[in-house]
């Protein structure tokens, strides 16, 4: 299915990135209610 693996592998670091920053946005999320709480 892929096209070629320079490709592929352009795709999967774009999912990676989307994955890290979700995971970021997560965490600044978790600790603004946290210091909210305090």
């Amino acid at each position: 299915m892929s096209v070629s693996p320079v490709f592929d592998l352009f795709l999967t670091n774009i999912r990676k990135n989307i994955k890290i920053k979700l995971l970021s946005q997560k965490r600044n999320l978790m600790t603004r209610r946290k210091m909210e709480i305090y």
